[in-house]
């Protein structure tokens, strides 16, 4: 049941009041002389009234005397309600400051965009722009599409530039040139190992192999010559060493770890801090989490990048960490700094495929060492 009295008033102390007998309370309080308003009856037990402030400790007083419970939920001073106007108005101004840059700043250019651009550097490409009069700042009246396109298709590996407006946002996408293949010059004196090896293939297209399959050999070893023998005397007659040399590699990685471990596990509990930058000014609320360990995870998010001024938001969540003991299962440990060493192998293996052994040494009573060895066959050598 919701009542509610005609008379209400701008400001007061707001009273939510526990006790039966509401109708016993109110005449109290009216015969006293304390005027109520902005009666709500939530229940039996439970009714909210407004009176002014200079009523509070009278009133307080009889709830006191006739055993009621209660709570001041709000209070409104002609002075607090004058700093809530000013408030309200300081919020109206910025939101129409607000609206004036948003409308002077669409007119001109606060962010520049290229993509496309890998042979070509972007900053080569900003500098260029930079020297004719176009960066951030500038009015998009004064950019001329055809112009500014011809300007970056006129550097080298530049096949053609696409220009366009997206907000504030100047968008380049360049397109490059597509390099014909070249084949590598031959190697005038010789090809030689890259690393230690074991021979499995050679393909000399020119010059005179060193080395058979089956062949062990050590990095920096001349495995094709640049030269031909000749068939008439057996003579060495210079030429340009063209080829490819594959032999099986043994890589040894060592891993050094404990079953027993101290780790941060993240309790559950986190804060978060946002500061925003606008032309260079930064608004945001200072560190405090109150965490005696934590760890961060830290994003930034430029606002209405395309629509607006760039108005950046750096967000960083901060995360309370306890420490706790990890005991490692040694098979698992073990099979896992496996896959890792094996991980970047099978990437340079012929066909990925590799040939894994390992070692494992105990020398503590939780500490071991795990030695890894891995076969593969690679390019070892080639012009």
């Amino acid at each position: 049941m919701k009542t509610e009295n005609k008379a209400k008033t701008r400001y007061g102390t707001r009273i939510l009041i526990e006790g039966f007998n509401q109708t016993r309370l109110l005449n109290t309080l009216r015969g006293e002389g304390v005027a109520c308003s902005c009666i709500d009856k939530l229940s039996p037990a439970k009714i909210y009234i407004t009176v002014a402030q200079k009523d509070c400790n009278k009133t307080f007083a009889i709830l006191k005397k006739l055993c009621y419970t209660y709570t001041v939920t709000a209070s409104v001073s002609p002075r607090s309600f004058g700093r809530y106007l000013i408030a309200k108005a300081a919020l109206l101004a910025c939101i129409a400051l607000f609206t004036v840059l948003y409308a002077f700043s669409y007119r001109f250019i606060w962010r520049i965009e290229i993509t496309g651009a890998e042979k070509v550097e972007t900053a080569a490409i900003e500098r260029l722009l930079a020297e004719n009069g176009i960066k951030r700042g500038t009015a998009k009246s004064g950019i001329n599409f055809t112009a500014l396109r011809s300007l970056v298709n006129a550097q080298d590996d530049v096949l053609e530039t696409s220009v366009s407006f997206s907000g504030v946002t100047l968008k380049i996408e360049v397109t490059e040139t597509i390099d014909a293949y070249t084949p590598p010059p031959p190697a005038v004196n010789g090809i030689f190992s890259r690393c230690d090896a074991v021979v499995t293939r050679i393909n000399a297209e020119s010059g005179t192999p060193l080395v058979q399959p089956g062949s062990r050999v050590f990095s920096g070893a001349k495995l094709i010559g640049a030269y031909r023998i000749s068939a008439q005397d057996q003579t060495e007659i210079p030429v340009g060493a063209v080829g490819t040399v594959y032999g099986t590699v043994t890589f040894t990685d060592s891993f050094a770890f404990s079953l027993n471990q101290t780790v941060h596990v993240r309790t559950g509990k986190k804060r978060r801090r946002t500061e925003y930058t606008l032309f260079g000014l930064k608004i945001g609320a200072k560190e405090r989490h109150g965490f005696a360990a934590y760890e961060t995870e830290t994003r930034e998010i430029y606002a209405f990048q395309n629509w607006f001024i760039p108005l950046k938001m750096r967000q960083t969540v901060y995360y309370q960490v306890s420490e706790s003991r990890i005991k490692y299962d040694l098979a698992e440990r073990t099979q896992y700094f496996t896959d890792t060493a094996t991980a970047n192998r099978s990437i340079q293996a012929i066909g990925g495929e590799l040939t894994v052994q390992t070692k494992l040494e105990q020398i503590s009573q939780d500490g071991y060492i795990l030695h890894v060895f891995t076969q593969a066959e690679m390019l070892i050598a080639q012009n």
